[in-house]
């Protein structure tokens, strides 16, 4: 509990709370007071019997039950949700519960919004996204999983610290953006009238550093990619990325296995973790497997463009927006290999086709020095033998330029590298993936403060039954996680269900004419079957369902006759209210 009512200075951690409790004995005969504590928090209940009042006092530590005699405090008006200063003194109820008998009661701030339900929390998902303040107030988990992030890169700091990293920050709005595959968002400096980039990586001004002889520099911050959103993406992201001189790829595996085990260990004292079904053992070492071999495995390695099509497009996968072999390949490992990665993997040696910044093996000049890592079927990073040759790298970014349309090379970088860049390997650490996987969350979102979110779309008129006559936000349903959700949906729904629905919808189609529905009706559908599915989550599977027969239809916020027939059809499957 907060320690001074009119500025609290901060706030003290369990042990403290701990450390109050234990005050909270009995006195002996004659025995003198406890001292006077100063205490204050949000009072999340209230309890009145005759002229004792009891009051449930929260803050981020935990909770407190105050003892309020009215006959010593003085009548007062507190409101569920205002935030309370408090005088009193350890002791105990009559039932043994520890308290603070409280001497006087001050209302600090008043709440003047009604509060959720304050036994079960907050349970919408999509205000507890919107109104993170209401979610952190209402929700003790989601306070936890937010500490939790916080010790994480608190932990990461330290461990590389004590390895003799140096913590370095670099620009944000950069000229020329570069280190990774991915779209910018592009803003203008009006006093320089250029246009400049959101960073997409840090890489390349970190390398620079390493040419500037800091040999070992780490940077935590904020990376922009304007793209999509899913369950492990968010357009704004927080990453990690080291950089060591006179070290190799294989030196940084040994180095990111026991800084995960080491943050592990740290935070939850254990390296045992379950994330989406499966119990997770981080400790060190890893599985090993090479980037070649897991795809022959699956039977899908090949460096011709039309067979790996081909092949791809036989096993149901729409090829269509992959334009060469790097982009199938990629596919293809990311499809079929990535999902069952569960314990913790390296996959390493990858094409030198799809790694423009990474170190050629001594064996093949074709295969370059790059792994990945991954748990839980999710990639947490990326790492490589950096590339140090100022003309081979030159060569490679023309390479990318001519792949991907849009991308860019960077002249300063490789006129950096023209003066000599030791030996060097590099890592990138995705914290919000990280801290996902040691709290159990399934979605990026929880581990987000503040997720991108669509705008919020309020009371949308609909041709549906009157006691449905408006909806909040109809459109929620094809913004939440879709890939993570259709994932669950596959697993509880095997193929012949799928069929069978499918089938339904046919059925439905010929028995009746559909209606001509508002595109809000069709989401709904989804909403009211889901609630009668009580899967609070089922909504986005199906629209993800519907989005594989018709993708432009979740684009568009529109669902194709179609989609309503499975979306019925899965209504009147579950018992869920028809229309008219």
């Amino acid at each position: 509990m907060t320690d001074h009512i009119s500025a609290p200075k901060r706030f003290p951690d369990r042990d403290e709370i701990a450390a109050v409790l234990a005050e909270c004995e009995p006195l002996e005969p004659g025995g003198e007071l406890p001292a006077a504590r100063r205490l204050a928090g949000r009072a999340m209940a209230r309890r009145g019997m005759g002229k004792l009042v009891f009051v449930d006092l929260v803050d981020r530590s935990g909770r407190m039950q105050l003892i309020c005699d009215t006959s010593k405090t003085g009548e007062f008006d507190i409101h569920l949700g205002d935030v309370i200063g408090v005088v009193g003194r350890p002791g105990k109820s009559k039932r043994g519960e520890p308290s603070l008998l409280a001497d006087s009661v001050e209302v600090l701030s008043r709440n003047t919004q009604p509060l959720p339900d304050t036994f079960h929390g907050l349970t919408d998902v999509e205000l507890r996204y919107r109104k993170r303040y209401l979610d952190l107030l209402m929700n003790e988990e989601t306070r936890a999983d937010f500490i939790t992030r916080a010790r994480v890169v608190s932990a990461v700091r330290r461990h590389l610290d004590a390895d003799g990293f140096v913590e370095v920050e670099t620009p944000v709005l950069q000229p020329r953006y570069g280190g990774a595959f991915a779209r910018p968002f592009v803003t203008h400096h009006n006093e320089l009238d250029a246009d400049l980039y959101l960073r997409i990586a840090t890489e390349l001004y970190l390398k620079r550093l390493i040419v500037g002889g800091l040999e070992r520099v780490y940077e935590l911050g904020k990376d922009f990619r304007n793209e999509g959103v899913s369950f492990k993406h968010n357009p704004e992201f927080t990453m990690l990325e080291w950089y060591e001189a006179y070290a190799d790829y294989r030196d940084t595996m040994a180095r990111v296995e026991q800084l995960v085990e080491s943050v592990a260990r740290d935070v939850l004292g254990t390296t045992a973790v379950s994330f989406r079904g499966h119990e997770i053992e981080l400790e060190a070492p890893w599985q090993r497997i090479g980037f070649v071999e897991s795809l022959e495995a699956k039977e899908l390695w090949t460096r011709d463009e039309v067979e790996l099509r081909a092949w791809l497009t036989e096993r149901g996968i729409d090829t269509k927006a992959d334009k060469d072999w790097p982009q199938l390949i990629d596919h293809a490992f990311s499809h079929f290999v990535e999902p069952g990665l569960i314990q913790p993997t390296i996959v390493y040696d990858y094409p030198v086709e799809i790694s423009p910044f990474a170190r050629t093996t001594d064996a093949d000049p074709l295969i370059v020095e790059r792994f990945e890592y991954f748990a839980g079927g999710m990639e947490l990073g990326n790492a490589f033998s950096e590339l140090n040759d100022a003309e081979e790298q030159s060569a490679r970014f023309a390479l990318q330029a001519a792949q991907v349309e849009g991308e860019q090379g960077d002249p300063d970088y490789v006129e950096a590298l023209s003066y000599g860049m030791p030996p060097t390997g590099g890592l990138g650490l995705g914290i919000d993936r990280l801290t996902m996987l040691l709290t159990g969350r399934e979605t990026i979102r929880d581990v987000v403060l503040f997720p991108a979110l669509a705008e919020e779309r309020r009371s949308v008129p609909i041709a549906y039954p009157g006691s449905w006559a408006t909806v909040d936000d109809p459109y929620a349903a094809v913004h939440r996680d879709r890939e993570a959700l259709l994932a669950r949906w596959c697993a509880l729904a095997p193929e012949a269900r799928v069929r069978t629905v499918l089938t339904c919808g046919d059925a439905l189609r010929r028995q009746s004419p559909a209606p001509n529905w508002h595109p809000a009706n069709q989401f709904l559908v989804a909403r009211r079957t889901a609630e009668a599915l009580g899967d609070v989550a089922a909504q986005s599977s199906v629209v993800e369902l519907i989005g594989a027969i018709d993708p432009q239809a979740v684009a568009d916020n529109r669902l194709s006759r179609r989609g309503f027939e499975i979306l019925t059809a899965l209504a009147l499957e579950s018992g869920a209210p028809q229309p008219e």
